[in-house]
Formats: C-alpha cells, sequence, structure tokens
C-alpha cells in the first residue's frame, strides 16, 4: 500500500484500437500500461485541479494583515 491507501482491482473491457492507443501513449511516457491506465482514471475521477489553502481570516485579499 502506497500513502496508507488501499490499492483496488477493476476489470474493464476495451477494443483493441483504444487498447493500442492506451498502449502507445503508455509506451511514450515510459510507464506500466496498467498504471498508466490507474493514473488517468484518478484525474477523472478527481481532477487535475490543485487546492489551494483557505486564507486566514485576519488577512485581506491583498495579503496584508487587517488592522
Amino acid at each position: 500500500m502506497r500513502h496508507g491507501k488501499r490499492i483496488h482491482r477493476i476489470s474493464i473491457s476495451i477494443d483493441d484500437e483504444t487498447f493500442q492507443v492506451l498502449a502507445h501513449k503508455a509506451a511514450y511516457d515510459d510507464r506500466a500500461l496498467g498504471e498508466y491506465i490507474a493514473r488517468l482514471v484518478q484525474q477523472q475521477v478527481h481532477g487535475l485541479k490543485a487546492t489551494l489553502p483557505k486564507p486566514n481570516a485576519d488577512v485581506t485579499l491583498n495579503g496584508c494583515c487587517d488592522e
């Protein structure tokens, strides 16, 4: 287990053309096919957005402290 997360297995069915495209893209990124597909699924589920820290109550939008 990595980072305290469980690893679950999901079986998917894809056609030959999709399999070939994914295999080529995985090879281009120098990753194993299973790892590449798992990363695609995670990105679709969680999105590619970065989480930003919530601002403190005493800090205004321009970054100065309230006085």
